[in-house]
């Protein structure tokens, strides 16, 4: 877990690195720089938030990338299971993974519960560059996200004592906390479709299976936001 933290440096270091810059052009613009005002911006705008993916993605990856080497823990395509898989398995898999999504969202509207969030629907609607925050979104997020987490930290934590069930475990749990922009029904069903995305990297032992899978709920997300805006 030590270098799965160090990873999260580099990401944190590489988004503050696109913050500093956003800062840097405010403080120019309007003559003066006010942290709270700026604070509330850059969590709702969209063109923030895909630069922010793109720059933490290519940090990260070759941080992660770096680390395997250094630690020769074998090739990096083996160790983070950067393995293709067939597409009997795909299409079993994607199948499940169909139906739990189908079934949370399902639940969530006759909960009368929002799906996506406000704060995604208002980074959607400052993106700027639509295909820029799809592309950070459906591509480049679910990259980093399934490198670093089922990739990874998964590989770290299943040679552990905590072996493969652990790994399940843990990677799913904190996957689900980092999405802070859900309310605890939308944490609940991110952990619930993370527990299928850890028990499919475990069983395939790939997580180019898994980073379909991921990609395609984050392209029906983007898909649910063009398709039901917000009511006046």
């Amino acid at each position: 877990m030590g270098l799965s933290a160090l990873v999260v440096l580099v990401y944190c270091i590489a988004v503050a690195l696109v913050l500093g810059g956003f800062a840097a052009v405010a403080a120019i613009r309007d003559g003066a720089f006010r942290f709270g005002e700026f604070a509330g911006y850059v969590a709702t705008n969209g063109l923030v938030q895909s630069l922010s993916v793109l720059a933490a993605a290519a940090a990260c990856c070759a941080a992660m990338v770096v680390f395997v080497r250094w630690r020769r823990a074998g090739s990096v395509r083996d160790y983070l299971a950067l393995r293709a898989v067939s597409w009997r398995t795909a299409t079993v898999w994607f199948s499940i993974y169909v139906a739990l999504f189908a079934a949370v969202h399902g639940l969530l509207y006759a909960l009368e519960l929002p799906a996506s969030s406000d704060l995604v629907r208002r980074q959607f609607e400052t993106a700027v560059s639509v295909p820029l925050f799809v592309v950070a979104i459906v591509i480049v997020g679910p990259i980093l996200e399934e490198v670093f987490f089922r990739g990874f930290m998964f590989a770290g934590i299943a040679a552990s004592r905590l072996g493969v069930v652990g790994a399940v475990a843990v990677t799913s749990l904190l996957w689900a906390v980092v999405h802070v922009q859900y309310d605890i029904a939308g944490v609940t069903a991110v952990l619930s479709l993370g527990i299928v995305l850890g028990v499919a990297r475990a069983m395939t032992g790939s997580i180019l299976l898994t980073f379909a899978l991921h990609a395609a709920g984050n392209l029906a997300a983007i898909i649910e936001l063009m398709a039901f805006p917000p009511g006046p």
